[in-house]
């Protein structure tokens, strides 16, 4: 989710955990690898972030 603000974040309207994105790539594709790039320092006060990618190929059915 890129909106070309390094200062913005992306939540959900109640800030409730946990959040998630879902991306549909048009077609089935072999990820080598996933960027996560977080606000420029000072932006934020230290946190721990727990992240997972998951993938599928129905939408709905989710493979780690």
């Amino acid at each position: 989710m890129v909106d070309g603000d390094p200062s913005s974040y992306w939540a959900n309207a109640n800030s409730a955990l946990p959040q998630w994105v879902q991306v549909n790539l048009g077609t089935r594709r072999t990820a080598g690898w996933v960027m996560l790039k977080l606000s420029p320092a000072g932006a934020w006060a230290t946190r721990t972030q727990t992240l997972a990618v998951r993938g599928s190929t129905d939408g709905a059915a989710s493979a780690r």
